[in-house]
């Protein structure tokens, strides 16, 4: 998989991205956030992470 000529455009630099804010590389990838930004290790469901998705989407 090649990287995107843009990076703000890049999902795999997104990816590096958001797996340096959970800090890990195992694990679940959609995680919860709780107030004051602070990520947890808790998966969100596949029903929350479609209403996420057909939010951003429109």
């Amino acid at each position: 998989m090649a990287y995107a000529t843009e990076p703000e455009y890049c999902p795999l630099t997104a990816l590096q991205a958001w797996l340096s804010v959970i800090g890990r590389a195992e694990g679940p990838l959609f995680v919860r956030i709780r107030k004051g930004e602070r990520v947890t290790s808790d998966r969100l469901s596949d029903e929350w992470v479609n209403l996420l998705v057909q939010q951003q989407l429109g």
